[in-house]
């Protein structure tokens, strides 16, 4: 039975998926990392840490490798969270209302956790001796991922609609 979009977006109240996704996102990318951030920038004018004047040559080079990868993670998020979200993989549990919920959670917690990793790359780097503004760089593309990969209404009844086509 093909269900109409409207139809789907009230059987499994996508606005309330959407909303819940977020609030689990804006704790995974948001509040964690930020959290984060301040304990290493208060444990490291305490004293513990490799002070910049201290750093060693390498630290330049792996600033960029960090960066490389905290695109390749965008990269994986955004690849993942289509695989996650299938309409085929949700085609199957169309029938359980918790079922699909859980599937788009698990969907957005990992694709959420893929895209707060810079900030965590900008931590490390700080404590070896990294700047504020190399850590701002990486915490920067971490909330640019926060606003490209939270899932939307519309987005969440495309996936549900196309699954529910068949």
């Amino acid at each position: 039975m093909t269900l109409p979009m409207t139809d789907m977006a009230t059987r499994f109240d996508c606005g309330r998926m959407a909303e819940r996704a977020v609030r689990r996102g804006m704790i995974i990318q948001l509040l964690a990392p930020g959290v984060l951030v301040l304990l290493v920038f208060v444990v490291r004018k305490r004293g513990i840490g490799i002070d910049e004047s201290q750093a060693p040559v390498w630290l330049p080079t792996l600033f960029y490798v960090l960066l490389g990868l905290a695109v390749a993670d965008l990269l994986a998020a955004f690849t993942l969270r289509r695989i996650l979200l299938a309409p085929l993989r949700l085609r199957n549990v169309l029938g359980d209302t918790a079922a699909v919920e859980r599937i788009v959670m698990s969907a957005t917690t990992v694709t959420f956790a893929l895209g707060a990793s810079p900030v965590v790359y900008g931590v490390v780097l700080y404590l070896l001796g990294g700047t504020m503004q190399q850590v701002a760089v990486l915490a920067i593309i971490s909330l640019l991922s926060f606003r490209f990969l939270r899932p939307d209404v519309k987005f969440l009844e495309e996936v549900l609609g196309e699954a529910a086509r068949g």
